[in-house]
């Protein structure tokens, strides 16, 4: 039987069209938990956990755990290897390792969760932005449902995102933060406690760049002078201010609830930038809503509007 171009073409094209779709529905198994930037395609019988970033079989307390790092943690494992230096005991014994991420470095050095019926195995990868260390820690009643060349093809599959919806991260809040006032960045910093609103990058805050922190204190005050004195010593931890003065102190209603609000001039702990600082406090609930914006002091007075309304978009939920 002869077969004519355009059915050849088709026939060639089949086993390629398959290839694809096959690679389309492994992308689409990858698993971020919310908020993480770090995700894998977990065996059956693994999920999210409920609380935290990681897997779990709440069977036979199989658990996977993923930690960002800088990608400088992966930078130094990678240096160690090619010079065979002394490598950190989280990843003694390092091989050599290919994940969907790109390079990868696997060890199955122990760990805080280990012990003699206890396997761990771990890996470091990088994208360039982070540094991704997953450890997946298989207890002896998981081993046999878990064997080595599976926990192998899971860490395979472990995929980077470069960023993490914004109304992902917000959605983890104690808080709902509705008006986000034009600030075009959001960076977890403690995953359900403390997120900052940015223009550019955490970098930039350092040097002035207009950014607002929101997190929640787990200390409150009940008397108003109390809530002063917790007001002042909170403000001595504001990040990224060099020279710190206070110019103002005050007691104000904010959200409905009792609050505080001081204001701290200072210079960008990068540039030497003179800066002006926010800090307001909302009581309540046995915890202490918490609000830092800044910008450098020559735009200090276009800023404040929109860090106004950040404040006043944000509620309990």
């Amino acid at each position: 039987m002869r077969i004519g171009p355009t059915a050849l073409r088709s026939i060639l094209a089949a086993p390629l069209a398959l290839l694809i779709l096959a690679g389309s529905a492994f992308a689409s198994d990858v698993v971020y938990p919310p908020g993480s930037r770090i995700g894998l395609v977990p065996l059956d019988g693994i999920v999210p956990l409920k609380n935290g970033a990681g897997f779990e079989n709440p069977d036979n307390n199989l658990s996977v755990t993923l930690r960002e790092m800088p990608p400088s943690a992966f930078d130094a494992i990678d240096t160690a290897m090619r010079e065979r230096k002394p490598l950190p005991t989280a990843m003694e014994d390092a091989q050599a390792f290919e994940t969907a991420a790109g390079r990868a470095y696997l060890s199955r050095a122990g760990g805080p969760n280990s012990g003699p019926n206890n396997g761990r195995v771990a890996i470091i990868v990088s994208d360039g932005r982070i540094a991704g260390y997953i450890s997946v820690d298989v207890p002896e009643a998981a081993a046999k449902a878990y064997p080595d060349h599976a926990i192998r093809r899971m860490l395979a599959s472990t995929m980077l995102r470069a960023e993490v919806p914004a109304e992902e991260q917000l959605e983890l809040l104690p808080f709902k933060v509705s008006d986000l006032s034009g600030f075009k960045n959001v960076r977890t910093l403690v995953p359900g406690q403390a997120v900052m609103l940015l223009d550019g990058d955490e970098e930039g805050a350092l040097s002035g760049a207009p950014y607002v922190l929101i997190s929640v204190a787990r200390v409150s005050a009940d008397q108003p002078d109390g809530r002063e004195r917790l007001a002042r010593q909170l403000a001595t931890t504001i990040p990224g201010l060099r020279e710190g003065r206070i110019t103002n102190s005050e007691p104000m209603r904010i959200g409905g609830a009792a609050g505080h609000e001081i204001r701290v001039e200072g210079t960008s702990i990068k540039d030497d930038k003179p800066v002006t600082v926010v800090q307001w406090l909302r009581f309540g609930g046995g915890a202490t809503l918490r609000i830092i914006a800044a910008s450098a002091r020559k735009e200090w007075p276009q800023m404040f509007t929109r860090f106004r309304a950040v404040r006043d978009g944000i509620d309990r939920r």
